[in-house]
């Protein structure tokens, strides 16, 4: 099995690893949610990380493979992360295609296109271009806005609702694909290019994913870099041609740490808690802990002992070293904007930080399109490069699974990898294309907030067949019990705070601005969280059906599997020596195979001779 494998070495994941850091694009944490999200990075994550990463690696199986042969009846919990993954790339891909869009517009016309309120899509109250001069008076600008009875939407706002999604009044009224008129190049097209644009990123990830793991390897090999150099090329823009002054504000007010919280620790209304949940929201959402993602990682991560211990460290280190790359690019454009627009007008977070905040950081500074364009393809890489990595965990196991059901997809599994991604990709474009439309910005909201929605279930189910897989593998008994002992307190913090969330968002109605979208749409987000979840008793179903015998051997299947002692050879996947930190066994027992190579050589033992002469 392992032979089948194109391995990714430690360099490759290193830069692989990168594409996390995008979410902190849209979630900029205050300095206390920054410190509560570098404290649950170690705390919590590295038991999980490291487990996935390691039996991965160790048993060359996706994380439905593993449960398939270690709790058959809790493999449904694998499919159940894999039908979650599948369901965040659907409303993601037409999310980074905003991204690149956004993009090529950037450049599409000069001054920049969302520019100004004289153009057709803008109404009053409209708050336009200020331009940035020496002797501007801050004071006139305040004063002007303190006045107004509410705030005026910025006209790169009105841009993006109104001529970019052309979105409509409710979630109900889908109202066909978007038809820009914003520029002459789209406007004599003839059709909507967003559609056009989202099938074409579909089309990439099936190239990435069609040719096999080492194509695919590579491909995000590449792009991790691109992603940074586009990234640090904006950054050093920002800090050698702005005013320092307008950046260092901005990160201090960002990053100051409000100890004071901690003496008010008891107050219901205290912000640390608020704070906290950010932090830990922050690290959940970016790195994918409690995804399908690890295992296939390990798997392909290669079979040498390096690799296996201490890539885990790579997905940590590198994560915190890039989550505040994001952060410090965007600081000095739009501490220069708050120095010329108050900061009622501007929004740090969510979407309206990409397209409206620093689309008007780009306008109002007079910055040269060249660099809007390497900002907004820097967003659209790394979020291509987590749908390529989600999708590719997703066929991987698809894969796998069919590989072990038949002999014939075993032999043709090139074969079978193009024709199951062209599959994969298809049913993706399918349930994408509702969310190019009118309406398109609404269902990705929706999803977002549901699918998501009972996630500590998920992660407590997950946390338990991960402790027992790693417990039942042949690794160093000291490590399997801290490792084992950590990981349990991991899963159970980390479900309880879900749970928290979950229990104080309860009520909360999802929406776009002063658009919510209640009724129906209550039952059906309560069926995107769920779904998944029918997968469990259905495999549970399935196992019982797989063996034949006894009730005590089927009960001894369904709960532990395929019992494989590490000393005698498995007749399925060839012969796999005990991993190299357990100890090794004494020379008075000459039936016992340890890893010494030199001592046993591997062409003496008898299975190996058996296989030989078949």
């Amino acid at each position: 099995m392992a032979g089948e494998v194109a391995p990714w070495n430690l360099l490759q994941i290193a830069f692989i690893v990168v594409y996390p850091a995008w979410t902190s694009f849209t979630r900029m944490p205050s300095g206390m949610s920054l410190l509560a999200a570098y404290i649950f990075l170690f705390l919590l994550c590295i038991p999980p990380v490291f487990i996935q990463l390691k039996i991965g690696n160790h048993q060359q199986k996706g994380i439905v493979g593993l449960l398939s042969k270690h709790i058959p009846l809790l493999k449904g919990v694998g499919i159940t992360l894999l039908v979650q993954l599948f369901l965040i790339c659907v409303y993601m891909v037409p999310l980074v295609t905003h991204y690149g869009m956004y993009a090529f517009i950037a450049v599409a016309k000069n001054p920049y296109v969302w520019e100004g309120c004289s153009n057709d899509w803008n109404f009053e109250p409209c708050y336009g271009h200020q331009g940035l001069t020496a002797d501007i008076d801050l004071g006139t600008v305040y004063h002007t806005i303190n006045e107004r009875n509410k705030v005026s939407p910025l006209a790169e706002s009105q841009f993006f609702d109104r001529a970019y999604l052309q979105i409509s009044g409710n979630i109900s009224d889908v109202g066909g694909f978007p038809m820009w008129k914003f520029s002459d190049e789209v406007k004599n097209f003839g059709g909507s290019l967003l559609p056009l644009a989202m099938v074409t990123v579909w089309v990439f990830v099936f190239l990435a994913l069609a040719f096999g793991p080492r194509v695919c390897g590579w491909i995000l090999f590449v792009l991790g870099p691109a992603f940074l150099a586009l990234l640090f090329t904006v950054l050093g823009y920002g800090y050698s041609q702005l005013d320092r002054n307008g950046s260092q504000t901005f990160l201090y007010e960002l990053y100051n740490l409000d100890m004071e919280q901690f003496n008010n620790i008891n107050d219901e209304n205290t912000p640390l808690i608020k704070d906290w949940t950010l932090g830990f929201m922050l690290v959940m959402h970016s790195i994918p802990v409690w995804t399908a993602i690890l295992p296939t990682m390990g798997k392909m991560t290669g079979n040498g002992r390096l690799s296996r211990n201490v890539s885990w460290l790579f997905v940590i280190l590198v994560y915190a070293a890039t989550c505040q790359l994001p952060q410090l690019t965007m600081a000095p454009y739009i501490g220069n904007l708050q120095r010329i627009v108050s900061k009622e007008y501007l929004k740090i977070g969510d979407l309206d930080v990409i397209f409206t905040t620093m689309a008007k950081a780009f306008a109002d500074l007079d910055i040269p399109p060249v660099y809007a364009l390497l900002f907004y393809l820097s967003i659209f890489i790394a979020g291509i490069m987590f749908v390529i990595v989600a999708m590719f965990s997703i066929l991987d196991n698809l894969v796998e699974g069919l590989a072990d059901w038949s002999e014939t997809f075993q032999e043709k599994k090139c074969c079978v990898n193009f024709c199951a991604a062209f599959a994969l990709v298809s049913v993706g474009v399918g349930a994408s294309i509702l969310h190019t439309t009118q309406a398109g910005l609404y269902y990705i909201i929706v999803m977002e907030h549901c699918v998501n929605k009972l996630f500590f279930l998920t992660v407590l189910l997950y946390g338990i067949c991960l402790v027992i897989i790693y417990a039942k593998q042949n690794f160093g008994i000291a490590e399997r019990i801290i490792m084992s002992m950590w990981c349990v307190v991991s899963t159970i913090l980390t479900a309880a705070i879900f749970l928290y969330i979950f229990i104080t968002e309860l009520d909360k109605v999802p929406g776009y601005k002063n658009v919510k979208i209640r009724g129906t749409w209550d039952l059906l987000c309560w069926i995107f969280a769920s779904a998944p979840f029918l997968a469990i008793p259905s495999a549970m179903i399935h196992s019982c059906q797989q063996e034949d015998g006894s009730f005590t051997q089927k009960l001894k299947y369904v709960f532990c599997g395929i019992k494989q002692d590490p000393y005698d050879p498995p007749t399925e996947y060839g012969y796999h020596r005990p991993e190299p930190s357990a100890p090794p066994y004494g020379n008075s027992d000459s039936h016992t195979y340890t890893y010494m190579d030199e001592q046993y050589p591997m062409d003496e033992v008898p299975y190996y001779k058996t296989m030989e002469h078949q």
